[in-house]
């Protein structure tokens, strides 16, 4: 057993589709990041109040970090431990040879960031159910269609 209760051979099959994923990961993120540093937040859709649209703000923020912070804290985790970033037997990144510090806080981040970013998901889902179905206004609509409703 290798892993988790896996066999080695396995562990090593899925490793190389969760690096795909994280670097697939990375790419978006750089582009969404861009994207919205380009366009700007959206004003909201309705009459809100002000600690409501810092909250938004600091979650969507939060999950844009996030969606940079987890693929990179797994990738520095991986050329920090002495190994190159391969996918598929593609090297992507040469090893930085072993840096005990920079792999322990690499792996801190990648093993505690996905619960921040399951509660913003949370708070994300959780407003706009509350604009939809409390509030009516069009931030639901807004949000699964990218333009507001006349």
């Amino acid at each position: 057993m290798a892993y988790g209760g896996l066999p080695r051979e396995s562990v090593g099959a899925l490793m190389g589709w969760h690096k795909a994923l994280g670097v697939a990961t990375i790419a978006y993120g750089l582009w969404r990041v861009g994207w919205r540093i380009a366009k700007g937040f959206p004003p909201p859709a309705s009459k809100t109040p002000a600690w409501q649209i810092a909250a938004s703000k600091a979650v969507h923020v939060g999950l844009l970090a996030a969606i940079l912070a987890m693929p990179l804290s797994g990738i520095l985790m991986t050329v920090s431990s002495g190994r190159a970033l391969s996918i598929w037997g593609v090297t992507l990144l040469p090893s930085l040879g072993e840096i005990g510090w920079l792999e322990t806080a690499a792996e801190a981040v990648h093993a505690q960031l996905p619960f921040a970013v399951f509660a913003m998901l949370a708070l994300h889902i959780g407003a706009a159910l509350k604009h939809h179905f409390i509030d009516h206004d069009a931030t639901l609509a807004r949000m699964t269609s990218g333009r507001i409703r006349a």
